[in-house]
């Protein structure tokens, strides 16, 4: 295989020097000349990707990477992550109720909810980590590339790449002064302006300046579905974004350095997510939610003819459904969504993203520094103006200052009021609730040193990693009451958004270091015959400190700090084989792992999880066919994922109307099998074909949720029966003749009362779909100093299911979208339609948990049809 020696090769973060670094290099330069010769005789471009931190040609490269360049983002229409994945082979992506939510899902390793901070796919900008969910949403304007990785790149890229990578690589500067501008104008809102400059400073210095105000409009208008009421005139969903970036290039003799900072501002309305009415998961009563006592002619009566205290029905022991069982459409949506309140505010995020690379090459040695600082901050303020009946708990000394039920007209019908020892409890109070996903004040810096090398026609690299994240998440709440009095006890407890906005319901601080080394050899076996070698140990120190839990008013959770430490070893090993000019065979075995972590806000052994890992093996082939007009890419691979990290619910210190902790704990064992294939035909000199195909089976082998969670409909769920292990001892009180007071005990529920067993072996993973399809036409002509384009594209994506025992479905999905336009040397016109069919098929669902404790399964709807012109204009 024709490669760049791996002394230059290896070292190079194309990604931070771009093209200043070509200019430095005769040796790259040479081949890259020589390359785009080669390329201008070929009917398909070859394309230059750093997937394995070198240059290496994407039909040579032993790894399943996608890869998009700007100008093609461009011209077809990409503007986000979205469309991005869309695009892509064996890879889903959803952000439901928000950005902070966003979950890339590469070849079925997906993640049950909002697993922890971080997600299954690490992102890079410019070789920087990029951590926190958040991260994939970047503005587009100003990139050279985007590529997806996929596959384990632990190995490589070090932390979180478990299923694999996104890497956007921003443009470098020009040598000649540039001045570009690119606007959009569509349809619901939507607009993009990006203005740069770009060219040289000095002989040695280059600069680039990219500013960018888009926004992407929204189909959706704040109005309730149900009576058609419109709550306000906000589009839901709307995401504004500014960016501003500069870039420094200095070109040495010997040295090249790269400084970039980005600031981005991002504001996001509210999305549409509707609270769905539950049909199913019927669980055991938590007798805490009654404080332990069966009330006479409430409850229990006595049967006088066998002298004993009989229950009153099933419904004594049988709780609340707590989710939803079957389709989740845009019905479903259109028939539960009420609109969202007008105190909801949405999502804010500023960030600031710094790097530095540092590049010093000798005659037969290089080294490399890469340091990155990322510093954002993240708020949100989410709510669907839906209410719901719950409890609070107020001292006895506030609540006699307060006026009786009776003085409001609109008091709640249901109210139960009871004066007990601790305090004075209000039950069947009504409100909606504010607030949302954890608020991110994250700072994180990172230094990496990389030496490289070749000795004897042996290339090698070693080097070391170091970084440092602080985070304070802080998850917040406020209710908004819907009668007047509801809403004066909800200001008395202190939750009440009119008089307290929005208190932080629990707050962690979490300080993260990690440490790792790493090394790489290659050995060239023959001249057509490569192995690599691959590794990494990582050590992970976590460190949180539970500052706030106000989970439950009255009630005192406890506070503390708390750590821990990870290590583990992730090799990669590859051997390909170079047949020809044309074809490659590969075969890699690579480890990915995961960090195990703290539940800042969980009791006991609760309070950690464990790592996960995962061992991918994987064959492919990469070729070109029928004089270069065909290529494409097949592999086929295998995962044995280990001790995956889902997001659960805390069992541990529950309180009667607490909001159950947020944790993650660790799930089982899983088996993924899949089979990718994409590629292109250049049908004719102006006719061309991309097509992509990915097929996933990710079933879960040995996995369960305890009888704990078990629920009283488990035929309906698909699981098997086992006997409820808790029970709960209540007291009995009689209020009727001829017996008064105390009266004995009993115990729920009743024995031998059967629950699902938990046991979701053989269901398949959540939010994955089996078979993804990928396929696009477009036609070019060139009409002289005139070309025209155009391209339509479609995307389906199989049906998910939404939870770990399958019972909630979301269907499959096809979308299209049209581009259409032509261009000169220095101006491109196009028209543009996304989701040309109007697919409303909706974005997802998950499950929260509201301000009264009790779970509430939500789904979010799909963006309509929009379209608009884009206009680009380059001056030289």
């Amino acid at each position: 295989m024709k490669q760049v020696p791996f002394k230059l090769r290896y070292p190079i973060l194309l990604s931070a020097l771009g093209s200043a670094l070509m200019l430095s290099v005769p040796t790259f330069a040479n081949e890259a000349a020589e390359s785009e010769q080669d390329e201008a005789k070929e009917p398909i471009e070859r394309i230059i990707v750093t997937a394995r931190l070198r240059q290496e040609l994407l039909n040579k490269i032993p790894v399943s990477v996608s890869a998009y360049s700007g100008e093609q983002m461009e011209r077809t229409g990409i503007r986000n992550i979205n469309d991005i994945i869309e695009a892509t082979p064996g890879v889903t992506y959803d952000s439901i109720g928000g950005m902070a939510s966003g979950s890339p899902v590469i070849r079925g390793l997906a993640q049950p909810g909002l697993v922890g901070d971080e997600t299954n796919v690490a992102v890079f900008i410019d070789g920087v980590y990029a951590s926190g969910r958040d991260a994939s949403f970047l503005p587009y304007g100003g990139l050279q590339r985007v590529e997806v990785v996929r596959g384990p790149q632990s190995a490589i890229y070090g932390r979180n790449a478990f299923a694999g990578a996104i890497n956007y690589i921003t443009k470098a500067p020009s040598d000649t002064f540039e001045f570009g501008v690119n606007t959009s104008a569509g349809t619901h809102g939507m607009h993009d302006a990006h203005l740069y400059l770009s060219g040289a400073l000095t002989e040695r210095f280059k600069a680039r300046l990219d500013l960018s105000d888009s926004s992407t409009g929204s189909t959706i208008r704040n109005v309730n579905t149900i009576t058609g009421e419109r709550i306000d005139n906000r589009r839901l969903g709307e995401m504004d974004n500014q960016l501003a970036r500069l870039r420094l290039v200095y070109d040495g003799d010997n040295t090249n350095i790269s400084l970039s900072h980005t600031h981005i501002d991002t504001k996001e309305t509210p999305r549409a997510t509707a609270h769905v009415q539950h049909n199913g998961g019927f669980g055991i009563r938590n007798a805490a939610q009654e404080f332990g006592v069966l009330v006479n002619g409430t409850h229990i009566t006595f049967n006088p003819a066998t002298g004993q205290w009989d229950l009153l029905g099933d419904w004594v022991f049988t709780g609340d459904p707590q989710k939803y069982l079957g389709v989740v459409d845009n019905d479903l949506w259109r028939s539960s969504f009420t609109g969202v309140a007008p105190e909801a505010t949405g999502t804010e995020r500023k960030v600031d993203r710094t790097s530095l690379v540092i590049d010093h090459n000798m005659e037969n040695f290089s080294i490399t520094y890469l340091g990155g600082y990322n510093r954002t901050d993240y708020t949100i303020n989410l709510g669907q103006l839906k209410d719901h009946a719950g409890m609070t708990i107020l001292p006895t000394f506030v609540a006699q200052n307060l006026p009786p039920a009776s003085a409001f007209p609109d008091a709640p019908a249901g109210l139960q009021v009871q004066n007990l020892s601790f305090g004075t409890v209000y039950m069947g109070i009504r409100g909606y609730d504010l607030g949302g996903q954890p608020n991110d004040d994250r700072k994180e810096y990172s230094h990496e040193l990389r030496f490289a090398g070749n000795h004897n026609g042996m290339d090698w690299a070693f080097g070391a990693f170091y970084s440092k994240l602080e985070l304070d998440q802080m998850t917040t709440l406020g209710v908004v009451g819907t009668d007047s009095y509801s809403n004066m006890i909800f200001n008395a407890a202190g939750i009440g958004f009119e008089d307290n906005g929005l208190i932080t319901l629990q707050g962690t601080s979490y300080e993260t270091t990690t440490k790792s080394v790493f090394s790489a050899v290659d050995f060239n076996l023959s001249d057509e015959w490569t192995m690599s070698l691959e590794g990494r140990w990582t050590r992970e120190d976590k460190y949180a400190n539970n500052h706030t839990d106000n989970r439950a008013p009255g009630v005192l959770f406890p506070t503390g700090q708390m750590d821990g430490s990870w290590s583990y070893f992730t090799p990669r090993v590859t051997l390909d084989w170079d047949a020809n000019e044309t074809t490659l065979y590969y075969l890699n075995v690579a480890k990915g792992a995961k960090s195990g972590g703290l539940n800042g806000s969980a009791e006991g052994d609760e309070m950690t999880f464990d790592p996960e890992q995962n061992w991918t093996y994987e064959v492919g082939m990469k070729s070109f066919l029928f004089d270069s007009r065909l290529r494409f890419n097949i592999a086929a691979y295998y995962i044995d994922w280990d001790k995956q990290q889902v997001r659960d619910f805390s069992t541990l210190g529950n309180h009667t109307n607490a909001v159950p902790a947020v944790i993650v704990t660790n799930l089982g064992k899983t088996e993924v099998k899949g089979l990718e294939l994409d590629g292109r035909w250049q049908i004719t000199d102006n006719f061309g074909w991309n097509f992509a195909a990915a097929y996933n089976d990710a079933t879960v082998k040995v996995g369960g949720l305890g009888p704990e969670f078990g629920f009283l409909d488990y035929a309906a769920q698909g699981m098997n029966p086992t006997e409820y292990p808790v029970s709960q001892t209540l007291t009995m009180v009689s209020t009727r003749p001829p017996f008064f007071g105390v009266v004995g005990q009993m115990t729920l529920p009743p024995e031998g009362t059967l629950v699902s067993d938990g046991d979701i072996s053989g269901n398949t993973m959540p939010r994955t779909s089996r078979v993804t399809l990928n396929s696009s036409i477009d036609y070019v002509r060139d009409w002289g100093n005139l070309n025209s384009f155009s391209e339509l594209s479609f995307s389906y994506r199989s049906k998910q299911y939404l939870d770990a025992t399958n019972s909630t479905e979301l269907p499959s999905a096809v979308t299209a979208r049209l581009t259409i336009g032509f261009e000169t040397e220095s101006l491109r016109v196009s028209l543009f339609v996304n989701n040309l069919t109007n697919n409303d098929t909706p974005s997802g669902g998950y499950r929260k948990y509201l301000w009264n404790g009790k779970p509430q399964f939500v789904v979010e709807p799909r963006m309509g049809r929009t379209a608009g012109i884009n206009l680009s204009y380059k001056f030289r």
